[in-house]
């Protein structure tokens, strides 16, 4: 009873603050109320949903990043408050928003939805790379989350950026998942960079797989990169892909059958010779790989 009480004269404090017309008194108002760290969801709720009345994209970035710093926040009170982050106006504020939020990072697994959709109304490449390098630390994100982040930062719009992004989470992903291998080739793809393609490409290696694990995963991850390299522009940068690959010894028929068909569409005579010299060295070339790796040559 006392509860909701406290809960009714909150309210009225809120619903005042609502027409208050400048942002700075509205802030001041709500952030009174914060102070205290009893609040309902319901009171959690409103206040966020007054502070999204805010035009000022500091005053709603602190009120949300109060909220962020509460200990006990609920699925709730988090939902509400990042989905008020959207209509911040200021790209730096709204990043710091959602950095303030990524703190909880069980909420943040479990609400990825309302993350990704702040981030994505992001403009500035640079905040939105420093939201997702923080995002991806969330130890709590396991491989359904991480095909979702990689489309979200397929969105970045600046290639430096979005490569950066790709080559620090590629070591994590867990490659032998057919949706984030399909998740990271699309992001890596959209790069228009040859230079940064290719980067984002060799950082998509299989590294070691858990013992157990059939090769068909570890083929299926170099072919997601020579996918990647055959649509790369430059025939320096294609090579250096497939020469990186080249340096496992242990790559099956269909990995050399692909790295191949993807020198054969080289128009760079010594890049492509380069590919096939490294293939024609290898020690136990099968029928397949001598057949496809010469048929290239023409």
């Amino acid at each position: 009873m006392q509860s909701s009480a406290s809960d009714s004269t909150y309210i009225v404090q809120i619903q005042l603050a609502a027409n208050i017309s400048s942002d700075s008194e509205k802030a001041q108002v709500l952030k009174k109320i914060l102070t205290n760290q009893q609040l309902s969801d319901n009171v959690i709720a409103a206040i966020a949903e007054c502070a999204a009345t805010m035009y000022s994209a500091k005053d709603r970035c602190e009120v949300l990043q109060i909220i962020a710093k509460r200990p006990d926040l609920s699925i709730a009170q988090f939902r509400v408050s990042v989905e008020a982050i959207d209509g911040i106006s200021a790209d730096n504020y709204k990043g710091a928003c959602i950095k303030a939020f990524l703190v909880h990072e069980q909420l943040t697994a479990q609400n990825l939805d309302v993350i990704l959709s702040a981030a994505g109304t992001m403009h500035s490449s640079g905040d939105m790379q420093g939201v997702f390098l923080e995002l991806i630390q969330n130890r709590y994100l396991n491989a359904q989350h991480l095909a979702s982040v990689l489309y979200g930062i397929a969105e970045i719009s600046n290639d430096a950026h979005k490569s950066f992004v790709l080559c620090q989470l590629a070591p994590r992903l867990p490659k032998s998942d057919k949706n984030v291998r399909e998740a990271y080739f699309e992001a890596a793809d959209s790069i228009y960079s040859a230079k940064e393609k290719a980067a984002a490409s060799m950082a998509f290696e299989p590294g070691k797989l858990p013992a157990g694990t059939p090769s068909s995963a570890s083929d299926s991850t170099y072919i997601v990169q020579i996918q990647l390299a055959t649509n790369i522009s430059s025939d320096s940068e294609k090579a250096q892909v497939l020469k990186k690959i080249l340096t496992n010894q242990q790559l099956s028929d269909n990995v050399i059958v692909a790295i191949a068909e993807c020198a054969a569409t080289m128009y760079s005579a010594k890049d492509r010779c380069e590919v096939l010299q490294i293939i024609a060295k290898r020690p136990d070339l099968s029928i397949a790989q001598f057949r496809v790796s010469v048929e290239a040559i023409d």
